[in-house]
């Protein structure tokens, strides 16, 4: 399958022939400079209901940088897929089972000098990780449930709980407020139609091809659309928007393409309705229906929920995971069902994303009873 990820090199070959890791850094800062989207980030103040938002500039954003392999101890039974990321812009190499690894150094960094770098350092010992030593920069390690010691491989670091109260829900006795579905880069559009016009740029898509049949009707394809992206450096777990009963879930099979921008914004890639994913269908008093899909990405086969058919929810409730890497939540409401806040769709509009947390405010109830 032919898409723009695909144009993506190993990161030691775009290094001079010098092999410092000064020059290849260099060289991966130039490349995301010419072709990663621009997006902000801003964080919102959850115990207010304030409209006020703060746009962080882009030299702000501390994304997973550079990822290089070293050693030869450990043994890997599947066939291993290496994500690096340079900001939004992604690397893949495949690394066969004969190959083992004993530390991997993920290279975190936030400005432009290499005296800023922050620095992310796994260690393994066997199939387990010895030690994560984070820059409390990167990762809000006050916040985790659990110390680090608790975690015995990176996948259960991965998929991490947060200590209750962590991510405070935004009017949580108001059932007509919606609220952010994961910690992620927001895009949100009144319409599909707004969506392909500033967003999604495959030829392909479309609301039923997202939801598939089974899920799909007229009133979603005329309805609005929010896309919440994770990050693999984000809480991975993904909480439900709105109360209501879970209908059903629908399982999707599909390829595990990256869902970072420069794949979704190709004209000749179609990553939302390729991807692997699971539908559910949410019936509220407040919005009416709402379909809640989990998208699968690189690396992110395996997505699992922790509710039921016939399961109540309430806003801000876990909903599920998604395992190692990033991926994509996104909700469809039905139309003229919700009043999205004004400041997401005019940062959507402009090709921007907006960095939100669990439980930020996503718009309220325009629902007629």
């Amino acid at each position: 399958m032919g898409h723009e990820a695909s144009k993506h090199e190993n990161p030691d070959e775009s290094a001079d022939t010098s092999g410092s890791t000064t020059s290849r850094i260099a060289k991966l800062r130039q490349r995301l400079h010419r072709h990663r989207p621009h997006f902000r980030r801003h964080r919102r103040d959850s115990s207010s209901e304030s409209t006020m938002r703060k746009l962080l500039k882009e030299e702000d954003f501390a994304g997973i940088a550079f990822l290089r392999i070293i050693g030869a101890k450990m043994k890997f039974k599947d066939k291993w897929l290496a994500c690096v990321s340079f900001g939004e812009q992604t690397f893949r190499t495949a690394i066969s089972d004969e190959l083992s690894i004993d530390t991997v150094f993920v290279i975190c960094t936030a400005r432009t000098n290499l005296s800023g770098e922050k620095k992310l350092l796994l260690e393994r010992n066997g199939a387990h990780v010895a030690r994560i030593s984070v820059f409390e920069d990167q990762i809000n390690l006050s916040e985790i449930k659990y110390p680090l010691e608790h975690f015995k491989t990176f996948n259960e670091f991965f998929i991490r709980e947060l200590k209750p109260g962590a991510r405070p829900i935004t009017s949580i006795e108001c059932d007509d407020v919606a609220v952010c579905a994961a910690d992620s880069r927001l895009t949100a559009f009144e319409t599909a139609s707004d969506a392909m016009r500033f967003w999604i740029k495959g030829r392909k898509f479309s609301i039923r091809g997202l939801l598939g049949t089974e899920v799909s009707s007229s009133a979603f394809c005329d309805g609005s659309l929010v896309i919440f992206r994770l990050a693999p450096q984000d809480y991975h777990r993904f909480h439900v928007p709105v109360s209501g009963t879970i209908e059903k879930f629908v399982d999707i099979p599909g390829c595990l393409y990256t869902v970072n921008p420069i794949a979704v914004n190709s004209k000749y890639c179609n990553v939302f309705t390729e991807n692997k994913r699971v539908v559910s269908l949410i019936s509220t008093k407040e919005f009416g229906k709402v379909a809640f899909v989990a998208i699968g990405a690189t690396m992110v086969g395996s997505i699992t929920f922790s509710k039921k058919e016939g399961d109540f929810v309430k806003k801000g409730d876990e909903f599920g995971y998604f395992s190692f890497g990033g991926s994509t939540v996104i909700c469809v409401f039905e139309k003229d069902t919700i009043k999205i806040d004004d400041d997401l769709l005019e940062n959507s509009s402009r090709s921007l994303e907006t960095l939100v947390s669990v439980g930020m405010k996503l718009g309220v109830s325009v629902k007629k009873r």
